[in-house]
């Protein structure tokens, strides 16, 4: 006979404090009730954006780690060796030490999402804090758009001046794993032959044309260069609206995703009701989705919703689908055991992203909607990602009795110390990409929620427990939205 489950709600309990279960001699898990129980988890997320920036030295008390200044001449070329040009700064992407303009890019615009949906007002909470303990606190600039400009200003370097945007700096193919990041020995890079994407100068349109009116009010120099680099950026799209990135690690044929992103924020920028118009015919015949790093419309559809000169017809209809595509996602929530919102399918690489991700499609919806429907479902993603699953365990590290204790990233690796905050990859039950233990847990009939390792060195599992900056992101969106409510 299978066990039968049972849900139990906290609603009523209003006392904060330290709890446990107990049912016919069985202990739950110990949990925490507090109004204030995600701004830990919240600040770390963030605060992990800073343990890894580029080309910066590192002297964290918090978790311990540092190391001087690495990789101090990035990159040392870019079309033909010997040329160079200051590529210093942004954020090392995942478990190497590779920094990506669309990931850069993604991250930053949430960072910023959260800062406009949730920042104003007694609901800023944790989200305006400016003593996060990173080396801008302090600054009368909340952290979370301090951090958000780091990646911005990395973000501008990599633009050249007609507008296209360069899509990595890393060692590609060879890789410093288990070097600390000033002695990686691989020269790094900057281009690739001669490809240049749409994907990501329309991500860096879309990223820095929301910086233009979110850092306004805080340093109208900074607003005015993002304004100016967006329209540059513009430009070069409409001339190239079809240039697909070749990269062997990133291979993107489609680039509409990230042409709406940058086509709805160009129409809130400029006003241009041609922009409108085209956005509008786009979205008639292109789904809308959860963010994630390679479908990001999501943004243009938020920017165009959002902007104060879009008409409320036009409004209202875009409300409506992207209200719709959430209402999609809870459906799956609620037919799933968990209350996850991922089809057996969906046990992908980066399967927390995409849990995450559906969970912030469905606060968007809340915030169109006030409908606590889409609340209750993003919560429960967020329940899912610290443990309410069927690992009976939670994947960001520094949280949870069964925690994620050996992330496959090179704080863990080099240094054996881990960084509070971070989301790893999740389960993934499909073979293409797998690492070797993967592979041998996969073959071995595990169900695809479990197919997930806590496992670094010795191999490691990239493909289940590497995470990156666009799934922290979605994390940090995450926590700080409900950490809110």
């Amino acid at each position: 006979m299978p066990a039968e489950s049972r849900r139990i709600h906290f609603s009523a309990l209003a006392e904060p404090g330290r709890y446990t279960v107990r049912i016919s001699g069985a202990e739950s898990h110990p949990f925490t009730v507090g109004s204030d129980v995600y701004d830990g988890l919240y600040a770390d997320a963030l605060r992990c954006f800073y343990v890894i920036r580029a080309n910066a030295p590192l002297d964290d008390p918090v978790t311990g780690l540092s190391h001087p200044a690495s990789h101090v001449t990035d990159a040392e070329y870019d079309t033909r060796p010997g040329e160079f040009r200051d590529y210093k700064g942004g954020w090392y992407n995942a478990g190497d030490y590779g920094k990506w303009a669309h990931e850069a890019a993604f991250s930053a615009a949430y960072m910023m999402w959260l800062y406009e949906l949730r920042g104003g007002g007694p609901a800023g909470g944790v989200i305006v804090r400016d003593d996060l303990r990173i080396p801008e606190s302090g600054n009368g600039v909340p952290d979370l758009l301090d951090e958000a400009r780091w990646g911005l200003e990395w973000l501008l370097k990599m633009q050249n001046a007609d507008g296209s945007v360069y899509h990595k700096v890393d060692t590609e193919p060879d890789f410093a794993w288990g070097l600390p990041p000033e002695e990686d020995p691989h020269p790094r890079k900057v281009r690739y032959g001669d490809a240049l994407s749409t994907v990501d100068a329309a991500d860096f349109v879309g990223a820095v044309a929301q910086a233009a009116r979110v850092f306004a009010g805080f340093d109208a120099d900074f607003a005015r260069t993002c304004e100016q680099a967006a329209r540059r950026s513009w430009e070069w799209v409409e001339a190239h609206p079809d240039a697909a990135q070749n990269d062997p690690y990133y291979t993107r044929r489609d680039t509409w995703p990230e042409l709406l992103w940058a086509l709805g924020e160009m129409h809130r920028l400029t006003g241009d009701e041609e922009l409108l118009a085209r956005f509008e015919r786009e979205t008639r015949t292109r789904p809308v989705s959860e963010p994630n790093w390679n479908d990001p419309q999501a943004f243009g559809y938020l920017a165009v919703i959002t902007a104060p000169q879009t008409p409320d017809p036009s409004r209202s209809g875009l409300s409506a689908a992207l209200v719709r595509a959430a209402e999609l996602r809870l459906n799956v929530a609620r037919a799933t055991g968990y209350g996850v919102a991922l089809e057996p399918q969906m046990y992908v690489w980066g399967s927390n992203a995409h849990a995450a991700g559906r969970g912030n499609l469905m606060l968007m919806a809340y915030h169109l909607t006030g409908r606590t429907e889409f609340r209750d479902g993003a919560q429960a993603q967020l329940d899912y990602l610290l443990g309410l699953n069927a690992l009976d365990q939670c994947f960001v590290t520094g949280y949870g009795t069964r925690r994620n204790e050996h992330p496959y990233h090179w704080t863990w690796h080099v240094y054996q110390k881990t960084m509070h905050g971070w989301l790893s990859g999740g389960a993934n039950s499909h073979a293409q990409g797998a690492d070797p233990p993967l592979r041998r847990l996969q073959e071995a009939g595990t169900p695809p929620a479990k197919c997930w390792l806590d496992l670094c060195i010795n191999g490691g599992s990239w493909a289940s427990n590497e995470g990156a900056t666009d799934q922290n992101a979605q994390l940090l969106f995450l926590a700080g939205w409900l950490g809110g409510e």
